[in-house]
């Protein structure tokens, strides 16, 4: 039986087929009592499409061993349902359940329970980032509103915000800008501690870390948010899909022999096109020839435009990388040699953390990949 869901945080609405062949729909609270309920009706056999929420992962890990397929609609490419005219309820799982009989409900890929965790951590990661920018941002408004003469790069740095207190600011000011040093001070050691908890899963993708630090600028976090994105590079067919992923192509139309194209998408995954732009300029002065070819766009068209072609560009040999598991061609030996050393010393301290996924992670890459000879063969070479 197919059943199609309009999920929501606190119900959900089935509909599904009866004996008739005429749709019926049921609301259920999405409690315990009443999610066991509807469990209890469940096969083997059934096969279910449900509304991408804030709740779909957790109903995904609840049905998903009782039927035969889990599908989580992908919102993006199901408008039908947020551009219809007579909204409800009902409608929307009659109309998810419609599809669904057809073969034409376009999913999202669910990645695997670890992979959702690293994604909820980064997720914190970020918003901890963000806020103590916006806190920076802010004593540096207050500073300039004083007249005081200090670009925002020398200010940014840790000799600038100690060199505050030698101003002279009126009390009001004064006040605003010791608040605002103060919760600097706490975001910074948060995000300490939150990026060392976020670094002990490289176990999962080390493998694939291996590959992705030979290449100049992409240290074994940025690899590992990479990864957290990708999670299997066999999910996109070719390097096209990867950077449309990352929301890093142009919006384009066409319309018989006229052609449009526009800024870039941003649809996709958000993390990694923000660290790719952080360090493409490491990736570009890796090579001469991307150097002459980063600076003849920008001479051509802009920096913005330039910077963008040279991302598509990194996104399409890091595919191939994965893809082939090749390492970088222009890799720097002792750069890549200290950060697989920081990386393998992250995976020791696996050891000594509670968390059973992680330590069960950690001995299935053990057995995988003999850590303790590549760290003896890296010494030899040093």
């Amino acid at each position: 039986m197919h059943y199609g869901i309009d999920l929501h945080s606190n119900n959900f609405i089935i509909a599904h087929r009866n004996e008739k062949g005429n749709i019926t729909t049921k609301k259920y609270n999405l409690i315990e009592e009443d999610l066991n309920l509807f469990k209890s009706r469940l096969t083997k056999d059934d096969v279910i499409a449900v509304e991408s929420t804030l709740t779909s992962y957790y109903f995904y890990d609840e049905i998903s061993p009782l039927v035969k397929e889990v599908k989580i609609v992908n919102p993006l490419r199901f408008k039908i349902i947020a551009e219809s005219t007579n909204k409800n309820d009902k409608k929307d799982a009659k109309t998810i359940l419609e599809f669904l009989e057809i073969g034409l409900i376009p999913e999202i890929i669910v990645p695997r329970k670890e992979v959702r965790t690293l994604r909820s951590l980064f997720s914190t990661y970020q918003i901890l980032v963000r806020n103590k920018t916006c806190c920076k941002n802010r004593i540096y408004a207050v500073i300039k509103s004083n007249g005081i003469t200090i670009s925002k790069t020398d200010f940014f740095t840790k000799e600038g915000i100690k060199e505050i207190s030698n101003y002279n600011f009126q009390e009001y000011d004064k006040i605003q800008i010791e608040i605002l040093l103060k919760q600097i001070a706490i975001l910074e050691d948060e995000i300490k501690i939150l990026k060392n908890k976020i670094l002990t899963f490289c176990v999962i993708f080390y493998k694939e870390i291996e590959i992705l630090t030979t290449i100049p600028g992409i240290s074994p976090f940025i690899a590992l948010a990479l990864m957290t994105d990708i999670c299997d590079i066999n999910n996109f067919a070719n390097p096209k899909k990867l950077c449309s992923y990352f929301g890093i192509v142009p919006k384009g139309k066409s319309s018989n022999n006229k052609k449009w194209s526009g800024k870039i998408t941003k649809k996709g995954r958000k993390l990694s096109r923000y660290l790719l732009s952080q360090m493409i300029l490491h990736f570009i002065k890796s090579s001469k020839l991307y150097e002459e070819q980063y600076l003849r766009l920008k001479k051509e068209k802009c920096s913005g435009k330039a910077i963008i072609a040279m991302m598509r560009k990194l996104v399409v040999i890091i595919f191939n990388m994965l893809k082939n598991k090749e390492k970088y061609y222009y890799m720097l030996e002792k750069n890549y040699k200290t950060k697989l050393n920081q990386c393998l010393r992250i995976i020791d301290k696996v050891k000594k953390i509670d968390d059973k996924y992680i330590q069960e992670w950690e001995n299935e890459i053990r057995e995988k990949y003999d850590l303790k000879y590549k760290r003896k063969k890296l010494e030899k070479i040093a």
